[in-house]
């Protein structure tokens, strides 16, 4: 095991896909409806800005979107793979049974779980749901503990793709407050997207347009990511010595 695996730092796959961007991205969408004063101050500044901002933004988005995505039936939740494919030898959300090679995967996995005392030995269809989450959470920080590269990118991929979900659906609620009162007048500013001659419906039709794209290919990463996250979560797993 490489001993850097586990030295902690500050800017890494997490801090990159699932608080930078996620951050960057949500200040980048609403500057077309900020007040043209926020570019006065010099270049320095504003970036220094920028990135501090977006780091307190991609930070805050990771926390909500964790709690909305227990909630909301568009995102997937990595129990409603793993635990299918534990209990019922299935593949969600496709519907399949599991191939031979993947079905040993599992069994290779749930047996060196159980002689590293994580779970009891029992048979898989008795296997709970939260046992099935418990598995989980042990893999991933199995992964990262042991340099895991495949379980940490894919996690964090997945990561920022909920959380794009999450800050584009909060961007689209407030550019409609902000579109709304600039379009009857009672805005106290002119927005940017103004100042460069662009009309409201102009540009609410590209604006919103490119948010319902972002919106659609967050749920679709965001459930892709989820099912490989659990693949290369058993594998690495079974292949770390």
């Amino acid at each position: 095991m490489d001993a850097r695996a586990n030295t902690p730092r500050v800017f890494d796959q997490f801090t990159f896909f699932s608080l930078l961007l996620p951050g960057l991205f949500t200040l980048g969408v609403l500057l077309p409806l900020a007040p043209p004063g926020v570019f006065d101050a010099s270049a320095a500044w504003i970036a220094l800005f920028l990135l501090a901002f977006a780091f307190v933004v991609g930070a805050i988005a990771n926390v909500v979107s964790e709690l909305v995505g227990n909630y909301t039936p568009w995102l997937l939740r990595t129990s409603e793979v793993l635990h299918p494919m534990i209990t019922d030898r299935k593949l969600k959300p496709k519907d399949r049974d599991l191939s031979d090679a993947e079905d040993e995967l599992v069994d290779r996995c749930l047996t060196k779980l159980v002689s590293e005392n994580v779970v009891p030995m029992k048979n898989r269809e008795s296997y709970e749901r939260d046992d099935s989450k418990m598995v989980h959470r042990y893999l991933v920080n199995a992964g990262w503990r042991r340099g895991g590269t495949l379980t940490r990118l894919h996690q964090s991929v997945r990561m920022m793709a909920r959380s794009l979900f999450v800050t584009s659906v909060g961007v689209l609620i407030l550019s409609a407050s902000v579109l709304g009162a600039d379009i009857s007048g009672v805005l106290s500013y002119t927005p940017v997207y103004q100042k460069v001659g662009v009309g409201h419906v102009g540009f609410g039709v590209v604006y919103y347009v490119f948010l319902a794209v972002v919106v659609a290919g967050s749920v679709f990463g965001q459930r892709r990511y989820t099912s490989y996250l659990v693949f290369y979560t058993l594998s690495e797993f079974v292949a770390q010595d």
